[in-house]
């Protein structure tokens, strides 16, 4: 039986190079499970006729196989613990390699990192000193050209100062002639302040013109606005003179609206008496004809005109002959109509009288009539004469004639006026 081969050696280059772990690890299962394979294959076992041994032999071959690869087996175990123990220790080798890496990449980062800075400090530096030598240049060129205007300047103002000093001769003269100053720069600032003065005047009369401009606008604008006002103030007083004529025409209205009141009142009164009149004869020839009570006062026309009503119904206005004597009764019509004390009848036959009392035809004055009414039609044809009469008055009309009687003039209520 054939040993089993040995495991293949680990490739130098990663034994020896600590910089190729990281490749190593990654192929490192692949590369355990091929070992693996290898160290598991067996040598092959020479064939035997099984038709010529004995079942007791191939028993025997069989035991002997299976103690050889028990033993294989055994040995590859070893092998493979050997090498998970050198595969550990490698890796903890290698984890602390790892470590040391890491802590000298960290160094080292730092360490570019602050040169990194000094670079750029120094080239912040470099740039500033650039920027001064620039700036100091430019300051340079500058001044250069400064000093050239100058220089220019200087040139030209003495060119100046050749043509002007004709000038400053004059005003020597002058203040030689003047005698007043004692150099040409108090003669100057003399003739300056003198300008000064007449430019500050300037000013102030310009100010006065500008604020008398501003006046005579606002008096303008005043003018204008009391013109308005006045305008305003005469359109009211025209339409309050109006309104005053027309007050006054009301007034005049009123005046001749209450004239005409008065009268009409004047009037009611005057027939409200004559009725008060005619009530008051009605009562006192109803209580001297028919003897009823007298304890009514004189001023109550209700009263008056309540015992009278009483007294119609009582008595009536029955048909009679007209006697001779003065006893019969009267119609409140006709007593309104005639007045008191005046019997209707004994008028004649020639004024054809139409009372309310029945002749007959053998009455001594012939006197004809129309057939007496109701009590009622009687009082309701009273009350409307008296109120037609009374609506006349107030409206001012003519007369109402007699409440349906036909009298002599001279008996008539108005011609008793």
């Amino acid at each position: 039986m054939a040993a089993p081969r040995p495991a293949p050696p680990l490739p130098p280059r990663a034994a020896q190079d600590p910089d190729s772990a990281p490749e190593m690890s990654l192929g490192l299962e692949e590369h355990l499970s091929r070992a693996f394979q290898d160290k598991l294959r067996l040598q092959m076992v020479p064939a035997w006729d099984s038709a010529s041994l004995l079942p007791s032999r191939r028993l025997l071959l069989k035991r002997r196989e299976v103690v050889e690869v028990e033993r294989a087996l055994q040995a590859q175990r070893e092998d493979f613990q050997q090498r998970m123990e050198h595969l550990a220790q490698r890796r903890q080798q290698l984890g602390q390699r790892e470590e040391q890496l890491r802590d000298d990449t960290i160094k080292f980062n730092a360490f570019l990192k602050a040169m990194s800075a000094r670079r750029q400090r120094a080239q912040q530096r470099a740039g500033e000193e650039r920027a001064r030598a620039a700036q100091r240049g430019a300051e340079a060129l500058r001044l250069q050209q400064e000093l050239e205007r100058l220089q220019r300047r200087r040139e030209r103002l003495g060119q100046r100062l050749q043509s002007l000093r004709v000038f400053g001769d004059f005003l020597q003269d002058v203040r030689a002639a003047t005698g007043q100053f004692q150099d040409v720069p108090s003669m100057l600032a003399h003739f300056g302040a003198l300008v000064e003065g007449r430019a500050v005047l300037l000013q102030q009369v310009e100010a006065r013109q500008a604020a008398l401009a501003q006046g005579r606008a606002q008096l303008q604008q005043c003018c204008e606005e009391a013109d308005s006002e006045l305008t305003s103030s005469n359109e009211e007083a025209l339409q309050l003179h109006a309104r005053l004529e027309a007050a006054r025409s009301d007034v005049l209205k009123g005046e001749t609206h209450w004239a005409q009141l008065q009268g009409a009142a004047a009037q009611t009164t005057l027939l409200l008496g004559q009725i008060r009149m005619a009530v008051l004869s009605l009562f006192q020839l109803t209580s001297m004809r028919l003897e009823v009570p007298k304890d009514v006062a004189l001023e109550d026309t209700e009263a008056q005109l309540d015992v009278v009503s009483v007294t119609q119904q009582l008595w009536g206005w029955e048909g009679r002959g007209c006697p001779s004597d003065t006893e019969a009764p009267v119609s409140p019509a006709a007593a309104l109509h005639a007045g008191p004390g005046c019997h209707l009848c004994r008028a004649g036959a020639v004024f054809s009288c139409a009372c309310y009392h029945c002749h007959t035809p053998t009455a001594s004055q012939s006197c004809h009539c129309a057939s007496q009414p109701g009590i009622d039609g009687l009082r309701i044809q009273w009350s409307t004469k008296v109120t037609q009469h009374v609506q006349g008055r107030m409206k001012g009309n003519a007369p109402v004639q007699s409440l349906g009687h036909r009298c002599p003039p001279a008996r008539h209520m108005d011609g008793q006026k």
